[in-house]
């Protein structure tokens, strides 16, 4: 199996592992089999149809997948859950200028994981100022863009059912620097008054 095919197996499963937590935990492993049983032909009928990035995300695309087709660029929005854009190439780097997005590159797509497999919860409390979730999302990124890059392109999933907490499922392995660079980004938040971590499992 190559690097770059398991790479994609590993952050499918942490995908699993985010967005089915209680099934996932009981589940047994993944095989890689099963896996591109279950990719290939979305990877299939993205070329075969030629999809837009977010009708290819909609069907289970990952992030660090999306194709961009006529030569487009793509570019992830850094306050959006998995908002993936295809722009001309020379508007991409204006919006890497204005804060909006960043863009994927080859070194981005094929560097280490950084732990990329392990699931957890930045759990934060707020209390007369709802934070919004797409300045906790930009927060997040935002610091993990400063640890490395391919971790933005990982999926963030916001739950934020219970009054006056907010989860964010996202994966990682962070050492404790670089878990406080995190919370103190998340910390500055409007409206937030604490932040915790929760650690999941690792594949």
């Amino acid at each position: 199996m190559s690097n770059q095919i398991m790479k994609y197996f590993m952050i499918f499963l942490m995908f699993c592992v985010l967005t089915f937590p209680v099934k996932s935990s009981f589940a047994e492993p993944i095989s890689y089999e099963d896996f591109m049983k279950a990719y290939q032909p979305i990877l299939d009928r993205v070329y075969a149809e030629k999809l837009s990035p977010h009708k290819q995300i909609d069907i289970g695309l990952l992030m660090i997948d999306v194709v961009c087709f006529n030569g487009g660029t793509q570019v992830l929005q850094l306050s959006s859950q998995s908002y993936v854009a295809c722009v001309n190439p020379e508007t991409a780097p204006i919006l890497v200028q204005r804060g909006w997005g960043a863009v994927m590159y080859d070194e981005t797509r094929y560097s280490d994981g950084h732990g990329y497999e392990c699931s957890l919860d930045w759990i934060v409390q707020y209390d007369k100022i709802k934070p919004k979730n797409s300045e906790l999302i930009y927060s997040l990124r935002y610091a993990m863009n400063n640890i490395q890059e391919s971790l933005m392109w990982h999926p963030i999933i916001v739950d934020d059912t219970d009054g006056f907490t907010i989860t964010m499922h996202s994966g990682g392995n962070y050492s404790q620097e670089e878990t406080k660079q995190i919370i103190d980004s998340l910390n500055s938040v409007t409206g937030v008054i604490s932040v915790e971590i929760q650690y999941g499992a690792c594949i």
